[in-house]
């Protein structure tokens, strides 16, 4: 009777509950001393939301004016439910404009990727009451979601979680993968009956009823997913998730400016195409060297590199070869120097190299034989062929041939242009 009162949306009543063959539990009834009952569905926003069941002792209990006011009864307990659940999704709506508006607060004070995701997992728990969460960024090479920021009742939940972008076999999909492909949010109002079994023990332990997996999008692209977890049933309704949208979006696009930023500090300090420090960096770092050395009276060498012929291989081979040409230099100082620390690529054709680990003038000219040995030896490799190139290099010593990083990596230019014109592989 409880189902068919849902079902047909319409108050039932048995007023004889032993004399009906069809009625079920009658011996759970006689027991009991009942002997009339009513099901009335109680309707909450124009749908069955449960029951009401009255059970009586007397035969014939449920007469017309008794359903009428049963009925009154059930109206109004379905209004007191509908109040409730407007009061809880208020509640709700509230919390995550709280997290909205929190969010969006740190992304206008916060430049750093890290701080960001840390910060909106807090603001996501302890504004939002939501019991766990968690960001995670795409890794594309190894083919997994990676949790990078997390808050709430986490613990080892994402050791044990499947983040797998692809499918290990179909219907077996991890939810942040699904995310993903999809680029669309993954929504369970309620774990207990949702169909993907995974982690369910997990969420069990943690009282989680709800989750939604929202994807970052930045230029069009997944790269990573914002995870929430409730312990309400039904928590992510379509109100609600239009402002987590919204949240998502923000991050997004706090993840594009600070990747924009990220990529202009780069170019400041950085060459573009060898991945080296620029002049800029490379002044700074020597300046660094110096007042340690200065305070501790050591010396330091500044090494300036000038690869030779290089304009003429540039125009023989093409652009495209002679930037390759720069980027195998850059990478062959870089397992000489074994610090990328130390180096710099300074000018087009030009490197230089700092080291404080001074001890003579033999020894530095012992390291710069070596150095050009071990980097322009070798052939440089193009497809199929080689191309020979070697460097000449200018050499000085801190603080002898400059008190300051400026004029020294001038003047190890100027030996360099001499070591050229002279013939001289190197030159103090």
């Amino acid at each position: 009777m409880a189902g068919r009162a849902v079902r047909d949306r319409a108050p039932l009543a048995c007023n004889d509950v032993l004399a009906e063959e069809r009625a079920q539990f009658r011996e759970e009834s006689a027991q009991r001393g009942f002997q009339s009952l009513a099901m009335i569905p109680l309707i909450v926003d124009g749908a069955p939301f449960g029951v009401l069941g009255l059970h009586a002792a007397e035969v014939g209990f449920f007469n017309q004016d008794e359903m009428k006011l049963v009925m009154e009864i059930a109206g109004n307990i379905a209004f007191a439910l509908e109040h409730i659940d407007k009061e809880e999704k208020v509640g709700r709506l509230t919390r995550v404009h709280a997290v909205l508006s929190g969010i969006n607060a740190a992304i206008v004070r916060i430049r750093d990727r890290q701080e960001l995701f840390h910060e909106a997992c807090r603001i996501a728990i302890d504004h939002g009451k939501f019991r766990m969460a968690w960001i995670g960024l795409v890794d594309r090479e190894a083919g997994l979601v990676k949790p990078v920021a997390s808050a709430g009742d986490v613990r080892d939940f994402c050791e044990s979680a499947p983040l797998a972008v692809t499918e290990a076999k179909p219907g077996n999909h991890g939810l942040a993968g699904r995310a993903i492909r999809d680029m669309k949010p993954v929504i369970s109002n309620n774990v207990e009956n949702d169909p993907q079994k995974l982690m369910r023990k997990e969420l069990d332990e943690r009282a989680i009823n709800s989750l939604a997996i929202i994807p970052l999008i930045v230029d069009g692209e997944a790269i990573g997913v914002l995870a929430l977890y409730a312990a309400e049933t039904g928590a992510f309704d379509d109100e609600e998730m239009r402002l987590l949208l919204e949240l998502a979006g923000d991050i997004s696009f706090a993840l594009e400016h600070i990747k924009k930023a990220e990529k202009l500090d780069y170019l400041a300090y950085y060459d573009e195409l060898t991945g080296l420090a620029n002049r800029t960096l490379f002044l700074e770092r020597v300046g660094q060297k110096l007042l340690a050395a200065a305070s501790s009276n050591r010396e330091v060498a500044v090494f300036a590199s000038d690869i030779e012929r290089f304009r003429t291989i540039n125009d023989a081979l093409g652009r495209q070869a002679g930037d390759d040409l720069l980027r195998q230099i850059a990478d062959r100082f870089r397992k000489a120097a074994g610090d990328e620390l130390r180096l710099a690529r300074i000018g087009a054709d030009h490197f230089a190299v700092v080291s404080a680990e001074v001890q003579n003038e033999e020894q530095l000219a012992r390291l710069t034989d070596a150095t050009l040995k071990e980097c322009f030896g070798p052939p440089f490799r193009f497809g199929d062929g080689e191309v020979r190139a070697s460097a000449k290099v200018g050499i000085v010593v801190f603080p002898h041939d400059g008190a300051d990083a400026d004029s020294l990596l001038r003047n190890a230019e100027a030996a360099v242009k001499k070591a050229k014109s002279s013939g001289e592989r190197y030159l103090f």
